[in-house]
């Protein structure tokens, strides 16, 4: 005759037990920001007679004021907030301010080492690779030169 549970049925019972608490934990999140959003409402009751006070949340709001705000957004288009992105064209000079030149590893197979110091992440490329919107176009002794859109700029070893 078995004593006490069985790995399985502890398991099992561990299994229950642990769901119960994840489904507490995520009810009183949703209670709790529907609470920070304002769908419910605190309401203090005072019992006569006695100083403290009855604490009741009571959602107030009925079926027409939600229609109202439902009605006047179009539903399948993205929200647009009112503050405008301010547009900058970057240039290569932007796109190249963080990166150096570290060596030239192979004149003969155009491979150099490139590295971003904003970053910290070191690039291993060839002519034709792209280091984000930079295309390599050429690798000298001691130089590399990167294109972007119509632009061409040279990183000397530093």
């Amino acid at each position: 005759m078995e004593v006490g549970l069985t790995n399985k049925a502890f398991l099992q019972l561990l299994n229950k037990i642990l769901l119960g608490a994840c489904v507490l934990i995520l009810i009183f999140f949703i209670i709790a920001l529907m609470r920070s959003k304002g769908l419910f409402t605190k309401i203090d009751y005072t019992i006569q007679g006695e100083n403290t006070p009855l604490v009741v949340y009571e959602t107030l709001k009925n079926l027409a004021d939600y229609k109202k705000e439902v009605s006047s957004r179009e539903l399948f288009r993205p929200f647009i907030f009112s503050q405008k992105k301010s547009v900058t064209i970057e240039t290569i000079d932007d796109i190249t301010k963080d990166l150096i030149l570290v060596g030239v590893v192979s004149v003969d197979n155009k491979e150099a080492i490139v590295k971003n110091r904003r970053t910290m992440q070191t690039y291993f490329v060839s002519v034709g690779s792209r280091i984000g919107e930079l295309t390599i176009v050429d690798i000298t002794g001691n130089t590399i030169e990167v294109g972007y859109k119509q632009e061409r700029k040279v990183l000397a070893i530093q």
